[in-house]
């Protein structure tokens, strides 16, 4: 079960979590203390790179993205997207 808390400067936090909710996939983010606020989600980088559903999939699935997933949702981290792209 996961569970969100607030985090000193204000932003959601995971931190319960179990391996059914949330999976580690593409890079090395762990899930404890993660801020929400650190990750977009697929229609955020869907509009950021100007592609489709099923290109962010792929890409995704070859390891070009990182991600994480919670639930059946999954979240791309931020700074990746800024390093990568100078966002």
């Amino acid at each position: 079960m996961k569970t969100q808390k607030k985090a000193p400067n204000g932003d959601d936090v995971l931190t319960d979590h179990s391996e059914d909710d949330a999976r580690i996939t593409g890079g090395c983010y762990s899930l404890e203390n993660v801020a929400l606020s650190d990750f977009m989600d697929g229609t955020d980088v869907r509009n950021l790179l100007h592609i489709s559903d099923s290109t962010l999939r792929r890409m995704r699935k070859s390891g070009q993205l990182p991600c994480i997933r919670i639930g059946k949702k999954y979240y791309y981290p931020k700074p990746f997207f800024q390093t990568a792209f100078k966002v």
